[in-house]
Formats: C-alpha cells, structure tokens, sequence
C-alpha cells in the first residue's frame, strides 16, 4: 500500500481511480499545510536555546536528499578542528527492544574496533544496532566512530543528553529543518538537484515537508547530486529568489571505494568488478542515485533488486538475494552502507556470490573553503 501511494504521488500511476486518489490526497495537503504553518507560528514564537553550538541538517522533502552524508562531512571536519561534536538524531524506525527509547553510542575505548555490519559491537550497556537506535543512526556510529550518536525523539533531550554525557560543545542536529522549537546557531538544508521539490505538492499530495517559502529559514541551503543536473542553473536562480540571503553550495557524492560485509578495514578498488557485472541491493530512499555512481565507475550491473526505504532484511531475504545472483552466474553482490547496517545480526550465508559495500561521501565542489569557514565562524563569537 506504501509502495501503491508513493508511485501516485510520484506521478507513476495514472488512470481514473489514482485520479480520485490524487483529488482525496490534495485536500489532505491543503489540512496539512494549514496546521505546519500554525506549529511553525506557534514554536518559532519562543525557541529552545541550547549551551551548546547547534548545527542543524535537514530537507524540505521526503526521501533521499544526501542529508545524512552532509551530517558525516560536517561532523568529521568540525572534529579534525578539535571540537567536541555529537549527532542528536530522531531514530526512524527503531524497534522496541533495550535503547528504544534513548540509546546513545559513547566513544570507544584507545584501540577498540567499531562496530561495523557483520561484526559484534563494542561492549556496552545501551547495546547498540539498527534495532535500538534505527538503521541510519546505526550506520552513522559506525562511520564516525569515536563522535557520539544520541537517538532520541526528543531532539531537545537528546541535545541536553549530549551536552552532559558526551560534553559536547556542538550537537549537529539530523533532520532538524522541522524542528520548530529548536534555535539552531546554524540551518542547512539539503536539496536533492535532481528532484528539489517532488511535483510541488505538500504531504500527503506531494513530497514537500513544508511550503518552499520555508527556505526563507535556512541559512545554507546545499544542492546534492549536482552531477549531471540539466536544470542546475535554473534550480539555483529558483532558490535565490526565495532566499536571496542563503549561501549556496554544491556537492557530489563520491564513492572512496568498497569493502566486503563484515570487513570494513580491507578497501577494494572499483576495478575488481569490472571482471563481470553486479547485482545490487538497496532499500533507500533514492536507490538510482546508488545506481548512477556504481555505473560511473564503469561497473556493468546486471539486475537491482529494489527494497521499500528502511527496509529491515531479514535472514531469507539474505537468502533470496543470494540465490538471485547465483542464479544469474555473479559471484559479486553490491549495497549501500545504510543497507549493510540494517544487514547487522544476519548471519552470513555460505555460498559462491559476496557481499560487498559501496562506501560513498558527500564532496564541496564550488567554494569548499567558504563552507568550511562558514562553520568554522561559529566559534568566533
């Protein structure tokens, strides 16, 4: 049913009945976009102010934007500066097992191994995986390893957890562009070039989050996937009209290379797939994004096998997907680093195919010194 609405709202199904389903879904929106701008009003009025430096990183839109590759780049630059940095994120879909609720991932010890997908986690109390803190948070502390991840639905809670536990002197706040009631010392918004608005609708007619005017808020709005973009000029000047006050970034997502599940250290170059082509396997948000950039590195991809967002893989899905590529005679299966969290407590199966990573990182491609010194800014004062 999830899968039927998306393709409706995504202008994929026509005909009479997804008509009607269209007319029903915009007068959802309507209702919506009412009660946004009364929370917004109503929020905006009297703000929290944390101690702390707030650094916040979220999209107008549903979906895949790269928000979650910007959280990695900031975090790992803001820590090369010596700053004492956590992530304070919501924790989609997380399960109801220890940590549900509030779960942190605390710095490892000197010379302890992160957890990575396929291995065991370090030895803590709040028991770390996708299923306590979400998939993406679960991906998150794996790569940034010694910055702390706090999962909490409550972001205000979760900034003052950080601040006491970890003591932080800056939270970078995932998905933060609706949350209202937080003062942030820094808004960036993470605009997808390929797709910045969906077809213009607001939830549930569309993908849109909030109206577009609510860029006005943001204070670097930062265009992703600008790779092969038609319409890059255009979606800029767009932006510039309803913001003319925002700095404006581009980024692309490069892949550094890939590494076999359940063995992070080892990197393996590109070049070892090009012997015979692939299967992929993905359940994100923007799973043809993950297609484009293993294709533009001339790997020939015999099938993808497309899973719904946040899809939690269980042990026959493993199975299936296995066999599909054993099947095809393809001795190699490639996946995201969000899918091979979410891969974490699956027990390898024995066969010919393996299954590898794509690890991939968000890149400045106009100005980098002038984002980075933006941020950088925020101490000044």
């Amino acid at each position: 049913m999830r899968t039927y609405l998306y393709e409706v709202i995504t202008e994929q199904r026509r005909g009479f009945f997804p008509f009607l389903l269209k007319c029903v879904l915009y007068l959802f929106s309507l209702v919506y976009g009412m009660v946004v701008r009364l929370l917004v009003s109503f929020w905006r009025a009297k703000p929290y102010k944390a101690s702390v430096k707030v650094i916040g990183v979220g999209n107008i839109t549903v979906g895949g934007t790269g928000k979650t590759s910007a959280v990695i780049y900031i975090a790992h630059y803001l820590r090369r500066q010596g700053r004492k940095v956590a992530v304070v994120t919501r924790g989609y879909k997380r399960g109801t097992g220890i940590g549900a609720r509030d779960s942190g991932f605390p710095s490892p010890k000197p010379g302890t191994r992160n957890p990575i997908p396929g291995t065991s986690p370090l030895p803590v109390t709040r028991h770390p995986s996708p299923e306590s803190m979400g998939d993406e948070p679960f991906m998150l502390a794996c790569v940034l390893k010694d910055i702390p991840v706090v999962v909490d639905a409550n972001r205000i809670r979760g900034i003052e957890k950080a601040r006491k536990e970890y003591g932080v002197d800056t939270v970078i706040l995932d998905d933060s562009f609706q949350q209202w009631k937080i003062k942030k010392d820094l808004e960036i918004v993470a605009i997808d070039a390929g797709n910045p608005f969906g077809n213009g609708f607001l939830l549930p007619r569309g993908v849109l989050r909030e109206p577009r005017c609510a860029l006005l808020r943001a204070d670097m709005l930062l265009l992703t996937k600008t790779d092969g973009s038609p319409g890059l000029e255009e979606l800029k000047r767009t932006l510039r009209d309803i913001n003319p006050h925002a700095e404006l970034f581009e980024s692309v997502h490069q892949v550094l290379g890939f590494y076999e599940w359940g063995d992070s250290q080892t990197r393996i170059e590109s070049d070892y797939f090009k012997k015979g082509p692939v299967l992929l396997f993905s359940g994100i948000g923007d799973p043809g994004s993950f297609e484009k950039k293993v294709r533009q590195e001339e790997i020939t991809i015999e099938a993808h096998l497309r899973y719904p967002d946040h899809y939690r893989y269980r042990a026959e899905d493993l199975a299936g997907i296995i066999s599909t590529a054993e099947g095809k005679n393809i001795d190699a299966i490639l996946t995201t680093e969000k899918d091979a969290a979410r891969l974490s407590g699956t027990q390898k199966i024995a066969g010919r195919a393996r299954i590898f990573v794509c690890a991939v990182r968000l890149a400045i491609v106009n100005d980098e010194e002038r984002f980075l010194f933006r941020l950088s800014g925020l101490y000044s004062h």
